[in-house]
């Protein structure tokens, strides 16, 4: 994804730092959740790799419906579209 993001002329200005994760606490962490909810999320079938963590709104329905996980709590999740970025990006160039 930065290498997608890092292909648009200045997106140095906007794209400052880029991580692979590999444990599930780094995971809960980007996605802004306890590592026990993302435990859930990849139980579920939501997550089966970790670009998939960007997609979770597909599963809106089921995950508001996740006990203790209502509406306010998948607001605060924290979506990534990075065809959004790369479009933000390109505006700030014109």
């Amino acid at each position: 994804m930065a290498e997608r993001i890092t292909r648009v002329p200045g997106a140095s200005g906007a794209f400052e730092w880029g991580a692979v994760t590999y444990s599930c606490a780094a995971k809960a962490r980007v996605l802004g959740v306890k590592e026990e909810t993302l435990e859930k999320f990849i139980d579920a079938g939501y997550i089966k790799e970790f670009a998939d963590i960007f997609h979770l709104d597909r599963y809106y329905e089921e995950i508001v419906a996740t006990p203790g996980f209502g509406q306010k709590s998948y607001d605060n999740l924290k979506f990534f579209d990075v065809n959004e970025v790369i479009s933000q990006l390109r505006k700030q160039k014109q």
